[in-house]
C-alpha cells in the first residue's frame, strides 16, 4: 500500500511534410523519414526550388500538472487510484496558411485502474476546459473559440454482463443520468468491453460561468436546480445506493445537500476567476477549468445542474456501450442554443 504525489512536465515537438511521391528523390526522402531519419525531408524542404517535398507545420506539446495517487498491490494484483490536475498546451504553427493556433486546456481527471493477473480494468472521469486562438502572419487574431468537455469511460478485458452493468450503473451515480440505463442479459465471456459517455459545449457555457458571480439570478437557477435534484432523488428513496449503510436516508440528503451547495459556490467563486484572467493571462485561464472540474464531478448532483445549464447553452452528447461479443448500444443527443435559458 502506498500514497505518493507526483509532478509531470512533459515537452514535445514536431514537424509535418508534404512528399510528392511521383518525384524520385521525394520518395526515397520519404522513405528514410518512415525509417526515423528526417535529415533528407528537411534538407528538401530547404531548398525553395524544390517543391516536391513541402514542410507544412510545426508543433509544439507540452502536459503539465501534479498527480495524487494510491496504490494497493499484492502479487499479481493491485488496484491504483488517481486524481490530478493538468494543464495542456500546443502550438501548431500551419506554415502554407501562414496561421498558428495555440490550444490552452485545464484539464481535471480523476482515475482508477485494476490489474488481476492479466485482467486489465480502466475507470476514468475527466473535465477539459479552455481556449484556442488562431493569428496570422502579423499577428492579428483571425478566430478564437473556448471548448468544455466531459468524459466518463470505462474499459475491461475479459469481461462479463455483471462487469459492463456495473460500470453502467456506476455512470448513473456518478451522473444521475437515469436515462442512459442499459442492461446487458446475462453472459460469462464478453472479451473486451467499453463504457463511454463524451459531451461537448462551447463558449456560450464558458460565459455563462464568467457571468454566475454577476448574475445571482443565473446562480440561484442552477442552484434551485440542484437543491430539486437532491429533494427528487432522494424523495424515492436512494435508488442508486449513494448513501452508506449505517446512514439514514435524511442525513444522507442533508449532507449531499450541503456539500452540493458548497461545490456549486466553489464554481461561482471559480467563474469569476475566469472572468478575471480571460484577457489578461491565458494559461491561468485555463488552468482554472481544471479546478471548475474537480467541483463538477464532486456528486451526481452537481454534475445535473451543471449538465442542465450546459445543455441550454448548446451541447452534443455521444454514449456508447460496447464490446467484442454484444451489441453496439448508441445514443446521441444535440442541443440547441436558448438565448433565454443560457445565462
Amino acid at each position: 500500500m502506498s500514497l505518493s504525489t507526483g509532478a509531470l512536465n512533459d515537452e514535445s515537438s514536431g514537424m509535418s511534410f508534404e512528399f510528392d511521391l511521383a518525384d524520385t528523390e521525394a520518395m526515397m526522402a520519404y522513405e528514410d523519414l518512415l525509417k526515423g531519419n528526417m535529415v533528407p525531408a528537411q534538407e528538401m524542404a530547404q531548398d525553395i526550388f524544390n517543391p516536391a517535398v513541402q514542410h507544412i507545420e510545426d508543433i509544439e506539446l507540452l502536459l503539465s500538472g501534479k498527480r495524487r495517487s494510491f496504490i494497493f498491490g499484492l502479487p499479481y494484483m493491485n488496484v491504483r487510484t488517481s486524481k490530478g490536475e493538468f494543464y495542456s498546451y500546443s502550438n501548431v504553427d500551419f506554415i502554407k496558411q501562414g496561421l498558428k493556433t495555440v490550444t490552452e486546456y485545464g484539464i481535471f481527471s480523476k482515475e482508477v485502474r485494476g490489474r488481476f493477473w492479466l485482467k486489465h480494468r480502466n475507470h476514468m472521469k475527466v473535465f477539459a476546459g479552455g481556449i484556442a486562438t488562431t493569428t496570422d502572419k502579423t499577428g492579428a487574431v483571425v478566430a478564437q473559440d473556448n471548448k468544455v468537455q466531459l468524459s466518463w469511460f470505462y474499459e475491461k478485458d475479459y469481461a462479463d454482463s455483471k462487469h459492463v452493468n456495473r460500470a453502467v450503473e456506476d455512470l448513473l451515480q456518478d451522473t444521475g443520468m437515469t436515462d442512459l440505463a442499459v442492461k446487458v442479459n446475462k453472459t460469462k465471456d464478453l472479451g473486451y468491453v467499453n463504457v463511454k459517455l463524451d459531451i461537448e459545449g462551447d463558449r456560450n457555457f464558458t460565459n455563462v460561468l464568467m457571468n454566475l458571480s454577476r448574475r445571482n439570478g443565473s446562480f440561484r437557477a442552477m442552484e434551485n436546480d440542484m437543491s430539486t435534484l437532491v429533494t427528487n432523488y432522494f424523495n424515492q428513496g436512494d435508488k442508486l445506493e449513494l448513501c452508506n449503510n449505517d446512514q439514514s436516508v435524511s442525513s444522507c440528503k442533508s449532507s449531499y445537500m450541503r456539500r452540493s451547495k458548497k461545490a456549486l459556490a466553489k464554481i461561482k467563486s471559480f467563474g469569476a476567476k475566469l472572468a478575471k484572467l480571460r484577457k489578461t493571462d491565458s494559461k491561468a485561464f485555463a488552468k482554472t477549468f481544471s479546478e471548475i472540474g474537480e467541483q463538477v464531478w464532486k456528486n451526481q448532483f452537481v454534475f445535473k445542474a451543471v449538465l442542465n445549464k450546459l445543455k441550454s447553452c448548446g451541447v452534443e452528447m455521444n454514449y456508447e456501450v460496447s464490446g467484442e461479443r454484444i451489441s453496439n448500444y448508441q445514443v446521441q443527443e444535440v442541443t440547441a442554443y436558448d438565448p433565454n435559458a443560457c445565462k
